[in-house]
């Protein structure tokens, strides 16, 4: 799978029972990619995924090679070998395993041979790519940020207030972070828990390491926070580009969890948003328990989050910040049910190291 930014431009077909395939124009080796070079050198080259085809839709990520813009700008068509890396997130820290390409610039005979024969030969040409203009370097680095009357303000993500769009599209980070502790304004209200409800909500996450490349042209972290609780799977917006995410009160950030055991724990985690991936960046995560929190209180709680549950030799990679209250309406019917086990809750997985 070629991808160039977020976008996929190119995917061949699978090669069957071989640890070495080859690719040819009838397998869709070929294609025509349609990009000037200014759009390459802003998304910072292009990515190649080499995945293991499961009919079923699984396609799991082997390994992934990114060819910088300069390779590709100045490649005359010759052989060229890169080792495959591992997935960003991945535990692994090798893969075995290279990927060959060539790639040149195309002559008017290239461009006629491929429109000549995509139809019998399935060799399809990428979509073209919008034109980027002269200023779009410039626009990448401060679409987020900008200073006015001498004073810096961040733009709202994923969007401004719709009820007050000029007042909120740029802000202050004092003022960011004044809106940040208001109310939320919508909740989603989940589970099928009858003993109480939890109301959470993601506010922030800092001190994120960038997952994403071309962290030069302002290409970060694309961060969103998934939860799992009990028998329930929620998620909040993304934030894109940013190591230092914040979900303002009109995002999607608030979500009413309805307990059905006293001791279930909250699981956060935070990913990166990966177009063209088959699984999202893992930055992070971590779990949360109920059970010493007091009914009717609201909490301001700070967790460092880490990307494995095993406390060796770990690192923390950054922090979540969330507010929380429980409301039970019957303290003694709750306490009973940690008596008891919980009921099972069956998750449904790619493979069983996923559920790990």
């Amino acid at each position: 799978v070629c991808i160039l930014g977020h976008r996929e431009v190119h995917r061949t077909k699978h090669i069957s029972s071989t640890l070495d395939p080859i690719w040819t124009i009838k397998t869709g080796s070929l294609f025509l990619l349609e990009v000037e070079a200014e759009e390459l050198f802003i998304e910072d080259g292009m990515k190649f995924l080499v995945k293991d085809f499961d009919q079923f839709g699984g396609n799991e990520t082997l390994g992934i090679v990114h060819v910088p813009p300069k390779t590709l700008y100045k490649a005359n068509g010759e052989r060229m070998e890169f080792k495959l890396q591992p997935v960003p997130g991945k535990t692994a820290t090798e893969v075995p395993g290279y990927l060959a390409i060539r790639c040149r610039r195309a002559t008017a005979h290239d461009k006629n041979f491929i429109e000549g024969f995509e139809g019998s030969l399935k060799a399809v040409a990428a979509p073209k790519m919008p034109k980027v203009t002269n200023s779009a370097i410039k626009s990448i680095i401060s679409r987020t940020v900008k200073v006015e009357d001498g004073i810096k303000k961040h733009k709202a993500r994923p969007t401004p207030d719709p009820k007050r769009k000029e007042e909120t599209e740029w802000m202050t980070k004092q003022e960011i972070e004044e809106e940040v502790k208001k109310p939320s304004r919508f909740w989603t209200d989940t589970g099928t828990g009858k003993l109480g409800r939890i109301f959470i909500e993601i506010l922030s996450a800092e001190g994120l390491p960038n997952m994403d490349t071309g962290s030069w042209l302002g290409n970060l972290t694309d961060s969103f926070v998934s939860i799992v609780y009990e028998d329930t799977f929620v998620r909040t917006d993304t934030i894109d580009d940013c190591l230092d995410p914040v979900w303002l009160p009109w995002s999607h950030r608030a979500f009413i969890l309805n307990m059905g055991h006293a001791s279930s724990q909250i699981f956060l985690g935070v990913f990166d948003f990966d177009a063209g991936f088959d699984d999202h960046d893992l930055i992070g995560r971590v779990s949360v328990d109920v059970t010493n929190l007091r009914p009717n209180t609201e909490y301001l709680l700070s967790y460092d989050i880490y990307p494995s549950a095993i406390v060796t030799g770990r690192e923390s990679q950054g922090r979540i910040n969330i507010r929380l209250r429980l409301e039970i309406p019957d303290e003694r019917k709750l306490a009973l049910s940690a008596l008891e086990p919980p009921p099972p809750t069956y998750v449904n997985v790619k493979k069983g190291k996923d559920f790990r």
